[in-house]
């Protein structure tokens, strides 16, 4: 899973002489002692593959070599732990040394759920198989296998739903995502994996990462660590919160102390590059829904920080959040057509620029969207971004309010024989609820959708809840849980990929779209969602 980088701004020597940039140093375990299994790796902002990656000695030593210049990313990973990144600004070549203790991985304090999945389901999050919990405390899996090997990761051991190894293994395979995959030989086509959890090695030990002869730059990497410990604690409260079957609509998180700590270190910090770091890492906790965060130091972050500095690679979505804290939204897009003419990183332009289409499409703002993909589609037709505005973006929007709903017929879940379609709702009105099992924010609305349908059920109001799940199955053990949704239901066969979501256009869920009985859609979106659906539906069916 990926982390908040950390950053370190190095100093420029003229290196004369030398065309490649050195790096070498130690990457150690939470307890000071080599890992069974480590990396480190050298990314591209913006690129997963790495452009260069070498496996630690047996002494947790490492030598990497790189002729790129610019903002690069030094990933340390290893078995058991937590990654941790540096971020590096290398403009000359030079020689680096550099320390790195990764965390242990923030473990739960109790294994309820724990799952498998491995080679027998290519490592599919979604069909993951259940492990069943034994008298003496471990986890056991079964599992048939036809390879000479196999591989496999443990979900529900972290807050974070993150993928990694367990406690039986025989070898490791870095899995290309900051985890590990054990390895294990079956023995007669099949494998019994047992997860101890006795065995699970868990520490309070912080990542550290020391510049050898460079305490500012050190100081940057401890500054940057703290953030992603704040942003940790928050996942584990979380994970607490759902673990002891609370509703996670009614999760928050005080985030009082580390807006007061970093507006603190503001007050007395003058060093330009180290304070517009603290001003983004201010600016990042209003991403998590910090509250009472001061506007004048987000307005300081987007008038101080240049728009073409390096700082913004580590996250350009912090300017849509700078600029919200700020209150500045009506100058929104002034700052980010400045953004796009100054950064240089058509990596970090693009990633802003797509977002802010997708929230452009998604909210209906059809002259928005119409510019950013027009600049996606010519200025970018070559990158990743461009080719993605291609397949998700449709500047022309034809679901919003006021037009006709597209016409649809699907299957009923409860009665396969009987079609749902725009003729058969026709004369009611109904909401079109786009959703998953999986999503989140789908799950943090049920509450709205339960109270709002018994409230208007009785003033021919319908919903039909169209389910984009791996299987439908997911569908049925879901209603039989706590939310029964007892309304009309039907299943999306490849969800996102099929014909009615490109139809709808989908790109996100909760997709909620209220039709009146004449067939014209009347709301979507936001509209549909909270506090806001009653609200809308009141004014649409009327209160008495």
């Amino acid at each position: 899973m990926k982390k908040l980088a950390v950053l370190c701004l190095l100093p420029f020597a003229l290196a004369l002489g030398r065309q490649e940039t050195v790096i070498t140093g130690k990457l150690l375990g939470h307890d000071g002692k080599p890992m069974k299994q480590a990396h480190v790796h050298l990314l591209k902002p913006g690129t997963p593959k790495p452009t260069a990656k070498t496996q630690v000695d047996a002494k947790g030593s490492f030598r990497l070599t790189t002729s790129h210049t610019g903002l690069l990313f030094l990933q340390g990973t290893g078995v058991d732990h937590a990654e941790n990144r540096a971020a590096l600004l290398i403009r000359e070549p030079q020689n680096l040394e550099i320390e790195m203790r990764l965390r242990s991985n923030p473990y739960l304090k109790d294994f309820t759920d724990v799952k498998i999945m491995g080679d027998f389901n290519n490592f599919n999050f979604n069909t993951a198989k259940p492990m069943e919990k034994q008298p003496d405390g471990t986890f056991t899996a079964e599992i048939d296998v036809k390879g000479a090997t196999f591989k496999y990761q443990l979900l529900g051991l972290t807050p974070m739903a993150r993928s990694v190894n367990g406690t039986m293994s025989e070898d490791f395979v870095y899995d290309d995502g900051g985890d590990y995959q054990s390895v294990v030989t079956p023995r007669n086509g099949k494998v019994r994996i047992v997860f101890d959890p006795k065995e699970v090695k868990s520490s309070d030990a912080s990542a550290e990462i020391v510049i050898k002869g460079n305490p500012l730059l050190t100081r940057f990497s401890s500054m940057m660590v703290d953030m992603t410990h704040r942003m940790e604690k928050m996942s584990e409260a979380r994970a607490a919160h759902q673990q002891a079957g609370k509703d996670m609509k009614t999760f928050s998180y005080d985030w009082s102390n580390d807006v007061a700590t970093i507006a603190d270190q503001l007050r007395s910090e003058n060093e330009p590059t180290i304070r517009q770091t603290l001003l983004l890492n201010y600016v990042q906790l209003g991403m998590f829904g910090a509250k009472d965060l001061d506007p004048a130091l987000a307005k300081e972050a987007l008038e101080t920080i240049p728009f073409e500095s390096p700082l913004w690679l580590l996250n350009p979505m912090l300017i849509r959040v700078a600029v919200q804290v700020s209150g500045q939204s009506d100058s929104g897009e002034v700052y980010f057509d400045r953004f796009l003419q100054r950064q240089p990183d058509k990596g970090a332009t693009g990633a802003l620029l797509f977002n802010e289409a997708m929230m452009a499409q998604f909210s209906g703002q059809t002259a928005k969207l119409k510019k950013y993909y027009d600049i996606l589609v010519t200025e970018y037709q070559d990158t990743q971004y461009g080719a993605m505005a291609k397949q998700r973006l449709k500047p022309d929007i034809k679901v919003v309010k006021g037009q006709a709903v597209p016409s649809f017929s699907v299957v009923s879940i409860e009665n396969p024989g009987s079609v749902i379609s725009s003729e058969s709702l026709r004369g009611k009105v109904y909401m079109l609820d786009f959703w998953a099992v999986w999503c989140g924010p789908c799950i943090a609305e049920m509450d709205n959708l339960h109270k709002a349908y018994e409230k208007f059920k009785s003033k021919n109001f319908v919903i039909l809840s169209l389910s984009f799940d791996p299987k439908v199955e997911d569908v049925v053990k879901f209603r039989n849980g706590k939310w029964k949704m007892p309304w009309q239901h039907s299943f999306v066969e490849r969800g996102f990929e099929s014909e009615l979501a490109k139809q709808f256009e989908v790109i996100g869920i909760p997709k909620p779209i209220l039709v009146d009985k004449n067939g014209v859609i009347v709301a979507t979106d936001m509209d549909l969602r909270g506090e806001r659906l009653e609200q809308t539906l009141a004014r649409v069916l009327g209160t008495n």
